[in-house]
C-alpha cells in the first residue's frame, strides 16, 4: 500500500475525501437529518416550477424515503468531495496544465453487475440541484490572472442573469448575474458507472480509500500511510479531508474527531500539497 501511495504521488494523482464517524450518528439523529434533507426538496419549489420539475422533485423525495440510514449517509456524504474537487481543481490546474480541466470524467464505483441501483440513480439525480444549491449560496472563485480558459470555453456559460427563484438564495450583496458554470454538463456529460475490477482508476481510489480508512481507525501503522497525505491538497484551516457530521441544525459548528482523528487529519495536512504553484 505504501509503494502505490508514493507511486500515486509520482503521478501527481489528487485526491478528495470526506469521512463521517457513524458512531456520533445514533438513529434518531439520521432521521433529524433526513427530514430536514426531504423538507429542503420540497421547500425549493416555486410557483414557478412546472409540473415536471414538481414531479421530478416528488421522484427524489420517494427514492430518498427508500433508503437505508447507511446508504442515504453515503449518498450525501459523496457529495461533500465532488463538490470541493469542482470548486478547487480549475484554479489548481491553471498555472499547471489549464486544459486539463477542459473536460470532466467522472467514474463511479458500480455496487451490482445488473445495472444501476436506487442509490447511484438518486445520487445522479440529485448531484446537479445539490451543487446547484451550494454553489448559490457559496459561490466559487477564480484568482485574477490564471489560465481558466480551456474550463470557460467547456462549462461557463456566456452572461447570464438568475431566475427569481434562485436570486432568494444569494448571499446578501452578491451580484445577480454574471457567468456561471453548466453543472449539468460537469456532471452528467461524463458519467459512467463501472466495478473496480475493470477499472484502474476505481482500483486506485480504492487502494486510497483504504488508506485513509486504516489510518484513522487505528490499524495501520504510518508508516503504510505516510504519504498519503502528498496527495491531497493543503487547507489552512481546515483538514484536507472532509469531515461531515450531519445535524438536523445548521448552527456552523465544526465537525467533532475524537483526538486520534485529530492526530491523523493533521499529519495528512502536514504534507499536503499546495493549491499555488512553487
Amino acid at each position: 500500500m505504501a509503494e502505490a501511495l508514493r507511486t500515486f504521488d509520482t503521478y501527481d494523482i489528487t485526491a478528495f475525501a470526506a469521512v463521517v464517524d457513524t458512531g456520533l450518528h445514533p438513529p434518531e439523529r439520521i432521521h433529524a437529518y433526513r427530514q430536514k434533507a426531504e423538507a429542503s426538496l420540497l421547500n425549493g419549489l416555486t410557483p414557478q416550477h412546472n409540473d415536471n420539475a414538481r414531479a421530478f422533485v416528488g421522484g427524489l423525495v420517494e427514492r430518498l424515503r427508500a433508503l437505508s440510514d447507511q446508504l442515504a449517509l453515503q449518498v450525501y456524504t459523496m457529495m461533500v468531495p465532488v463538490e470541493r474537487l469542482i470548486r478547487e481543481m480549475p484554479t489548481y490546474y491553471a498555472t499547471r496544465a489549464p486544459s486539463e480541466v477542459g473536460s470532466f470524467h467522472w467514474t463511479l464505483d458500480a455496487k451490482s453487475d445488473r445495472g444501476i441501483t436506487a442509490a447511484e440513480t438518486y445520487w445522479r439525480q440529485l448531484v446537479c440541484p445539490f451543487l446547484q444549491t451550494n454553489f448559490i449560496t457559496e459561490p466559487g472563485i477564480a484568482v485574477k490572472g490564471f489560465n481558466y480558459s480551456a474550463y470557460d470555453a467547456s462549462y461557463c456559460t456566456k452572461y447570464t442573469e438568475l431566475p427569481d427563484y434562485l436570486r432568494e438564495h444569494l448571499p446578501t450583496g452578491k451580484p445577480i448575474n454574471g457567468r456561471v458554470s453548466d453543472l449539468g454538463k460537469l456532471m452528467l456529460e461524463h458519467l459512467r458507472f463501472e466495478t473496480s475490477k475493470e477499472n484502474a482508476g476505481l482500483q486506485a481510489a480504492d487502494i486510497v480509500a483504504s488508506a485513509l480508512t486504516r489510518a484513522l481507525n487505528g490499524t495501520l501503522q504510518i508508516d503504510g500511510w505516510r504519504d498519503l497525505g502528498r496527495l491531497f491538497i493543503r487547507r489552512n484551516s481546515k483538514p484536507p479531508v472532509s469531515v461531515v457530521q450531519f445535524s438536523d441544525d445548521d448552527d456552523g459548528r465544526p465537525a467533532k474527531v475524537a483526538p486520534p482523528v485529530a492526530v491523523v487529519l493533521r499529519t495528512l495536512n502536514s504534507s499536503a500539497k499546495s493549491m499555488w504553484p512553487s
